[in-house]
């Protein structure tokens, strides 16, 4: 008896968690002006990149998605290639921050240090776990969103304390 109500204790425990995922009155999340106009990034980007130094520019795709019931926007860039890279955005006490998951093995946190029109610049947080003048890093981002189909970003990487490349891309979007 003991045993059966200890398992129906836990299939009511695992359930709860579940009832709302598929509830019709459960809103989607919104958040700031700011992390709305983010949002509008859904949908895949084609374009080119460009580090500095290098000679010729390279193609590249970006996919976007809005995900966890509105509360984050998923980036996938190169998605499918061995360099594929996860940045995920969300706020945070009414602040947008990101978590980049880097090729190079790491996850810098960012924080929105500003947003004026159209260009949002994420600096490294100090909330990382990384030192920034021990381990190579992404330190930056500034995105802009040039119209409804336009995008740039650039990522500034940081090694020995230091920028030392950024990374262009220039988007369209496709989907």
């Amino acid at each position: 008896m003991k045993r059966t109500l200890m398992l129906f204790a836990m299939i009511l425990t695992l359930r709860a968690p579940l009832a709302h995922a598929g509830d019709p009155g459960m809103s989607t999340h919104q958040g700031s002006a700011d992390f709305e106009k983010l949002k509008t990034l859904a949908g895949t980007w084609e374009g080119a990149s460009a580090t500095t130094g290098q000679q010729a520019a390279a193609p590249v795709t970006v996919e976007y998605a809005v995900s966890s019931n509105g509360s984050i926007l998923l980036e996938k860039l190169m998605p499918g290639t061995p360099q594929e890279m996860v940045t995920v955005y969300y706020e945070r006490g009414g602040k947008i921050q990101l978590t980049h998951y880097c090729a190079v093995g790491n996850q810098p946190q960012m924080d929105l240090a500003s947003h004026e029109g159209n260009k949002f610049n994420f600096v490294f947080s100090d909330k990382n776990a990384i030192d920034p003048g021990q381990e190579a890093h992404m330190h930056a981002l500034t995105l802009e969103i040039n119209g409804d189909n336009n995008l740039t970003q650039h990522w500034t990487f940081f090694k020995d304390g230091k920028a030392v490349e950024v990374h262009s891309f220039q988007f369209i979007r496709k989907k």
